[in-house]
């Protein structure tokens, strides 16, 4: 295998190739190994990067499942520290990622490009997670070398604007982005008169491809995950692809772009109205409707079921079954009833112990992205 691969399958003719890039070391950020960047802009190190993109890298692996562009390779780089491991969850072989240098990077997404131009039905996925900056419309995805040269500050950064219109005017005909980084307004980039860091990409000839990009916040606005955990936008993109981003209108269930982004919508939503200080809002650019991944099985939907006047869920049991069998039961407690389902059709009542109302029956279709039974007590 090349380099920077981690996985590499033998396919037909059209097949799935993914980039995927992990920073949380930056020696010269605060808290790093090296010289303090004079540009550093306030930034740290991370550490729900690089445990992020192996989340993703596994998942591409283990899961990811396409008949029309099956998993043809997956590249990984990694800034951490330490650096460790990848694993294969497939072959269990492990590797040693190379870490995300801008020259690095620079080389693994030319080899990324190749791949995925030799055939115009490819499909090409680029993930990352790291420190961005931007402003306006620009974007600099910082690498793990960025700030390590004063006079040019902005040498180890990819303008992902640039990037993105140079690769979109090259094969393959589709391709998508998962941009996992703040977007916070940076007075580097203000300095900077437009420039936005190094492109290693130039425009070629061909009519612009479907290119998605799927971003973890909107411009101007900072991107958030728990330390050591994967983050919140990430957390929120495998959901949709393991299935609350799927519909079955063809008749099995597939994840498509357009269903993806209402679920990560909707996961991000419910990360932080779970407790969460500051909101988040992930928005997409360039949104095309095409299939990702397919399921091979029935997708399993977040339920949430609650009597209508709220103020009744202290006072019903509520109970799920499925094809006049039941299925699950819940005693009364003020907080809405939140279980996990697999799609399809159910039967909820709300049930009143003390005999005090009659029970309260209600039929509904369960599908992602997420189902709310309202159960309405007279």
């Amino acid at each position: 295998m090349h380099r920077y691969l981690v996985h590499q399958e033998t396919t037909g003719a059209s097949a799935t190739h993914a980039l995927v890039i992990g920073i949380g070391a930056y020696p010269h950020l605060i808290g790093g190994s090296g010289q303090l960047a004079p540009s550093n802009d306030g930034m740290q190190q991370l550490s729900s990067p690089p445990i992020s993109a192996r989340k993703f890298a596994e998942w591409l692996i283990l899961s990811y499942r396409n008949p029309n562009q099956p998993l043809g390779s997956v590249a990984l780089l990694l800034s951490e520290n330490p650096q460790r491991d990848f694993t294969n969850p497939k072959s269990n072989q492990q590797i040693q990622p190379e870490n995300a240098t801008y020259d690095q990077v620079d080389e693994a997404i030319g080899d990324w490009a190749m791949r995925g131009g030799q055939n115009p039905d490819n499909l090409l996925l680029l993930y990352f997670c790291g420190h961005g900056i931007a402003q306006g419309a620009d974007m600099a995805l910082l690498m793990s070398d960025y700030g390590n040269n004063p006079r040019a500050r902005l040498e180890q950064a990819l303008d992902f604007r640039r990037f993105r219109l140079g690769m979109a005017r090259n094969l393959p005909r589709r391709q998508i982005y998962f941009v996992d980084a703040c977007r916070a307004n940076s007075d580097t980039l203000i300095e900077a008169f437009g420039y936005a860091g190094r492109v290693p990409i130039a425009p070629g000839l061909e009519s612009a491809a479907e290119a998605p990009v799927y971003y973890a916040t909107l411009a101007g606005e900072n991107a958030f995950g728990k330390p050591n955990e994967v983050s919140v936008f990430t957390d929120a993109l495998l959901k949709g692809l393991n299935g609350s981003g799927s519909d079955n209108s063809e008749g099995d269930w597939r994840v498509t772009t357009s269903r993806l982004k209402e679920s990560i919508d909707y996961h991000v939503r419910q990360a932080f109205e779970a407790g969460a200080k500051r909101a988040q809002v992930p928005p997409t650019d360039d949104l095309t409707t095409f299939d990702i991944h397919y399921l091979s099985g029935e997708p399993e939907v977040p339920v949430f079921v609650s009597c209508r006047p709220e103020s009744e869920n202290a006072n019903a049991e509520f109970v799920c079954k499925a094809g006049g069998v039941e299925r699950n039961r819940r005693k009364p407690e003020s907080a809405q009833w939140a279980l996990p389902l697999p799609a399809g059709s159910y039967r909820f009542a709300a049930e009143f112990p003390s005999g005090s109302r009659a029970p309260v029956e209600q039929e509904v279709h369960v599908r992602p992205v997420y189902r709310k039974v309202l159960l309405e007590v007279t």
